[in-house]
């Protein structure tokens, strides 16, 4: 046995190793494999590939943290394991919630050569955001092979994670680079730059807005109004002023902030504003939650079937989402509302 030949100071051969690691992984036993791998390395050897392959799909079952330790030992060998074997211990850590462990992961592959899928990058770069490494996702963005898809979703989840961790920058890039530009988020970073004293970039930030959705909804014009004012400028205040007329009766709110702005001119373009419109029936239930918000968090599922994502995305709605005043939209990447306002008036 192998107690006696240890006893008797002789050397197992490396065949003996083979075999035991196999009998214990076809049983599904990840601490034998593991107690047997140690034990050929006491010996001297180093057990066969398949042994390494055993015990860390066997432990990414159980012992997340146990398969990748195993994972990097199999990188001081002769032995170049499969991606088979990453991708279990990636989707191990990120349900335990460990993004840099997940991504640790993803250096070793990369140094290994193997393409590295940019639907678990995009799980890595939203786990990220979630437990507030909001620069770190913004960074890993950069890293994806196809930035020229729709990251909206992603984008959502740092924008909220840098909110909360007061990194305005990384909030204010991530709303002005949004290809559906989300009402709620634009308001929540323009207010953050505005109580920051920076109305020139919470302007730019509420104008990309309409020029990227070819939208004015009636919060954002007010909001802009708002900027315009604390600013002094009159033209940007009055032409938001007839954007937030053409969306339908204002509360009397808006009414006291339309006159202290503006003054007499107010009158004046409220005896020029259009009568209201009847209002239309209630659109049915979409993705969009309270207010027309996005949700940034991810569909549970999500992660057991990542490799095999092809969901077939659904049918623009020609009409606007918030009744606001809408125009062709331009995604130009400039921000004016004044294309708005020329859209609305042909």
């Amino acid at each position: 046995t192998m107690t006696q030949m240890t006893q008797m100071r002789m050397r197992p051969p490396k065949e003996v190793f083979d075999k035991v690691i196999g009998m214990f992984a076809r049983q599904r036993n990840p601490v034998k494999v593991e107690e047997w791998l140690l034990n050929a390395g006491q010996s001297g050897w180093t057990p066969h590939q398949a042994a390494f392959e055993a015990v860390v799909k066997l432990y990414a079952e159980c012992d997340t943290m146990k398969a990748e330790e195993w994972l990097r030992r199999s990188q001081e060998t002769q032995y170049r394991l499969p991606d088979t074997c990453y991708y279990p211990v990636i989707m191990g850590l990120l349900r335990s919630g460990n993004p840099q462990k997940a991504e640790d992961v993803l250096s070793m592959m990369k140094a290994n050569d193997f393409p590295v899928d940019d639907a678990v990058l995009h799980e890595v770069i939203a786990l990220h955001a979630e437990v507030g490494n909001c620069i770190r996702a913004e960074n890993l963005m950069d890293t994806l092979q196809q930035p020229s898809s729709n990251l909206d979703d992603l984008r959502l989840g740092i924008i909220d994670s840098a909110v909360r961790a007061g990194e305005i920058e990384v909030a204010e890039r991530q709303v002005l680079l949004l290809a559906d530009p989300e009402i709620s988020r634009t308001k929540q970073v323009a207010a953050v730059l505005s109580e920051a004293g920076d109305d020139v970039r919470a302007k730019a930030v509420l104008e990309n807005h309409c020029a990227v959705s070819g939208e004015a909804p009636p919060d954002i014009c007010t909001a802009l109004l708002q900027v315009c004012a604390a600013l002094g400028d009159l033209r940007g205040a009055e032409a938001s002023a007839q954007l937030l007329l053409q969306s339908g009766p204002l509360s009397e709110a808006q009414l006291a902030l339309l006159r202290q702005t503006l003054g007499d001119r107010a009158e004046d373009l409220l005896s020029a504003a259009p009568r209201a419109q009847p209002q239309k029936a209630a659109a049915p239930a979409t993705s969009r939650g309270v207010n027309g918000t996005r949700s940034s968090r991810r569909v549970p599922a999500q992660r057991s079937q990542i490799l095999n994502k092809n969901q077939k995305p659904g049918a623009t709605s020609p009409t606007s989402k918030s009744g606001s005043p809408k125009a062709t939209p331009k995604r130009t990447g400039t921000s004016s509302i004044s294309s708005v306002r020329s859209g609305n008036s042909r």
